[in-house]
């Protein structure tokens, strides 16, 4: 997905472009962030299907080919749970963390 490898290649111009400065990059707001009126108060509620395929997958290309240093929960609630409290948090982003990690 084009998104994903646009981010990768941004997370890796960041953090190794310049290797003088130390940079760290921070790929936000995972994931859902669709709005910006309530979004403190709103949830994003779609299936599981579209929640991986749209917007889930993009982030998981990224890790998985730059490694950032962190990475930024969005503000919203996805399907009724904090994003930031949401297990795609750690299920998602940490295994395609760990796949890069034994290529």
């Amino acid at each position: 997905m084009l998104s994903g490898v646009m981010g990768a290649a941004a997370v890796r111009g960041l953090e190794d472009g310049n290797p003088g400065k130390g940079v760290i990059s921070n790929p936000k707001h995972f994931v859902t962030n669709e709005q910006e009126l309530d979004r403190q108060a709103s949830s994003s509620n779609l299936d599981e299907r579209t929640l991986q395929e749209l917007y889930v997958l993009p982030y998981e290309i990224a890790v998985r080919e730059s490694d950032p240093d962190s990475v930024m929960c969005s503000y919203n609630q996805i399907n009724g749970v904090w994003a930031c409290e949401n297990p795609i948090m750690n299920d998602d982003l940490r295994s395609a963390s760990a796949s890069r990690a034994t290529s």
